[in-house]
């Protein structure tokens, strides 16, 4: 890992640099890896405070902000999805499991599961995050229908993830609870989840097929920018 960078005041931008041996990673990878160690570091942070280690809890706690933020902000500078069409019945199909010809919820499901094991997950993180990403998804009005949408969606993921950074660093000085703390984590961990499931699947077209790809495009931004609206409780 390398030396963080000087952080800078402005909450969309990176507060640390990004890992060396990471960057050359291709994007799926990378935010697949970035979600591993993140939620292994979020088990840490557990682990710190049932021991009484508040100061290591609020130091992972940071950690694991910037790490998204950086992540989150790469997926929104380079994934570009010009020739995916996103139609109205495919964010139907996310909410309601209906009016897509040729594809059932739990083929979807499945498909997703497994493009996310093909970039890294474990079996258990990618249940989890596609999980999470329908609930966040069906929480909120989101409707993604174009690229525009999509990157208006990562945009607001990125943001989020960095305002919480800069948030955390506030609340530990501040001796902010825990649980409210834990919530903001909980929804970093969504965004970046969401993140993973929008850029892994365009790549994995050859192999899922062209109807599945712009639902899992719309689920997996939706959920990352849903969490803009969730940021405070």
């Amino acid at each position: 890992m390398s030396t963080p960078d000087t952080p800078t005041p402005d909450a969309t931008t990176p507060p640390t640099s990004m890992p060396d041996p990471l960057v050359r990673m291709s994007l799926p990878t990378y935010l697949a890896a970035i979600l591993t160690q993140v939620e292994e570091a979020s088990i840490q942070r557990d682990v710190a405070l049932l021991a009484g280690e508040d100061q290591l809890a609020g130091q992972l706690e940071e950690q694991i902000a910037g790490r998204a933020c950086i992540a989150l902000t790469r997926a929104r500078d380079e994934l570009h999805i010009p020739y995916i069409k996103i139609s109205l019945e495919d964010n139907d199909f996310i909410r309601n499991g209906g009016g897509v010809p040729g594809i059932t919820m739990d083929k979807f499901i499945d498909t997703e599961r497994h493009v996310l094991q093909l970039v890294g997950l474990t079996e258990d993180l990618a249940s989890k995050h596609v999980d999470l990403a329908f609930e966040t998804f069906k929480a909120t009005r989101t409707v993604i229908r174009n690229e525009a949408d999509v990157l208006t969606a990562l945009t607001a993921g990125a943001e989020a993830a960095c305002a919480i950074h800069r948030s955390l660093v506030e609340a530990r000085r501040a001796a902010e609870v825990g649980r409210r703390r834990r919530r903001r984590l909980l929804r970093i961990l969504v965004a970046l989840g969401g993140a993973v499931i929008a850029v892994a699947n365009p790549l994995a077209a050859p192999l899922i097929g062209p109807l599945i790809v712009p639902l899992s495009v719309a689920l997996g931004s939706g959920a990352a920018g849903a969490v803009a609206n969730l940021v405070e409780d």
